[in-house]
């Protein structure tokens, strides 16, 4: 049954939608289903603002069952993540390798607290820097942190290190370093 109510709300198996579209499958294991024929590359559901496109879910023409996620700003949403058909995620691409595969800018991953800079105690990152570190440690300036740095490293003579470092105040300071 479908209802049209006075305001504007329709319900597809209610009689008391309390939204502009309101689906009530019941017991049903597909209340709602989404489909499209032909080649169009760009069928989406579409999650449009005032008239704006801000973001959409796609299943991309010949991804084989992919679903993509789209984010950004009005009419100018870009795919931000991915998930396969055999379920690999992917976030900053669209082609994920692994269970979880991350692209993006430093840091790539990062947990923390959500007290403010001041008692934030709870944080690591783990970031490639444009000189070649990978750091894993507290995100913030303070605490720790353990980096490695590979043959792209800016100082030839710190290319292939190996430190464990601390903040102490005003800079970074190394406590240990094994070098090459």
């Amino acid at each position: 049954a479908m209802t049209l109510t006075r305001s504007g709300n329709v319900g597809i198996g209610t009689t008391s939608p309390v939204a502009k579209l309101h689906v009530d499958g019941g017991a049903s294991t597909n209340p709602l289903t989404i489909h499209g024929t032909g080649s169009d590359a760009n069928r989406a559901l579409n999650f449009d603002v005032d008239g704006a496109s801000y973001g959409k879910i796609t299943i991309p023409q010949g991804s084989g069952g992919a679903m993509a996620f789209w984010t950004g700003a009005a009419n100018a949403p870009s795919e931000k993540m991915r998930i396969s058909p055999t379920g690999k995620v992917g976030i900053g691409t669209s082609n994920p390798q692994t269970n979880l595969t991350i692209h993006g800018g430093a840091p790539i991953v990062q947990i923390g607290s959500t007290g403010s800079a001041a008692t934030d105690q709870v944080s690591l990152s783990l970031a490639t820097l444009t000189d070649g570190t990978v750091g894993l440690g507290n995100a913030a300036a303070k605490g720790w942190t353990v980096y490695g740095r590979g043959n792209a490293y800016t100082t030839t003579a710190q290319q292939n290190d190996l430190g464990i470092g601390y903040w102490d105040g005003s800079a970074w300071r190394t406590s240990m370093v094994m070098d090459s």
